[in-house]
């Protein structure tokens, strides 16, 4: 994606005459957005004729939402519609490829100059060491996935997002892993319910565009996996195609109404390119865009 103060100035210009769908976070936080994740919130499209005519634009610019908020928000849309959400605490372990290919470059550096050995303890600080270590701090990440979630399952009242009301927390994490956001979440529902019930209803859980039956959409948008130890990213990162939100983990914890599970979703598969060609391609079939 483009750096956001480069695509604000650059998007805003084409979409003077020109709809644009965007993987940069330049246009995710105003008011007149509408910060689409396919599946999940069909419902804000009306905010499109907003910002055109707030803006005076021909055309319109519709960014999708963070890497690290897409699984966490495809995972919690059925609950939160079934049994509704009290709470949602989040620690995500994403990968290096979500910092971009630069920091790939760096990694794939620090590995070639450890060689074969096992990356040992440095007694000297080095910024951006991948290799062998966590980094447990991502600039502005943790409040992109807070202000984007409650939006995302948020309502549409008349021309503006009035955010869900749920309380959420999360940490997040860079780790020595290639492709793939891997997030241990813990959930409050607000409804009685139990494992199963979580389980039936992300199985059961189809969008628009399955609905739709979109060329770019997986056939499930959310796979459970019944394995304690699934998903991983090695493994499980390209289930339908690195389109779905894989579960697995799942189990109930101490608290009242409580559950903790885990999430993958492919940060450069969903969360970027291919994720955007299915929003547009969602936005062309329901008469958006036009073929002209």
């Amino acid at each position: 994606a483009l750096p956001s103060e480069v695509a604000l100035e650059i998007e805003g210009e084409i979409a003077r005459e020109k709809p644009v769908i965007s993987t940069a976070s330049a246009y995710r936080y105003f008011e007149d957005s509408f910060t689409y994740l396919p599946g999940v919130n069909e419902s804000h499209a009306k905010m499109i004729e907003v910002q055109r005519r707030r803006r005076g634009w021909k055309g319109f610019v519709v960014p999708q939402p963070n890497c690290t908020t897409i699984g966490l928000v495809l995972s919690l849309r059925p609950v939160y519609d079934a049994f509704g959400l009290e709470s949602v605490i989040m620690a995500s372990m994403q990968s290096v490829s979500g910092a971009g290919y630069e920091a790939v470059v760096e990694w794939a550096k620090q590995r070639k100059e450890i060689g074969p050995e096992i990356p040992r303890a440095l007694a000297e600080y080095r910024p951006r060491m991948f290799e062998g270590n966590v980094i447990p701090y991502i600039k502005g990440e943790e409040e992109k996935v807070r202000n984007e979630t409650v939006r995302l399952l948020g309502r549409l009242e008349g021309e503006r997002i009035v955010p869900a009301g749920f309380r959420i927390a999360c940490k997040c994490n860079r780790v020595p892993v290639h492709q793939g956001h891997t997030e241990s979440v813990f959930i409050q529902t607000v409804e009685e319910c139990s494992v199963e019930d979580l389980k039936r209803v992300w199985r059961e859980y189809r969008g628009e565009p399955q609905r739709l039956a979109l060329p770019t959409a997986p056939k499930n948008p959310i796979v459970v996996m019944e394995e304690r130890d699934r998903p991983q990213p090695r493994f499980d990162i390209l289930i339908e195609g690195g389109m779905a939100a894989v579960i697995g983990g799942v189990e109930a914890n101490a608290f009242e109404r409580g559950f903790q599970y885990t999430v993958l979703s492919h940060n450069t598969e969903l969360g970027a390119a291919k994720g955007a060609v299915l929003a547009a391609e969602y936005l062309y079939r329901t008469g958006w865009i036009s073929p002209t």
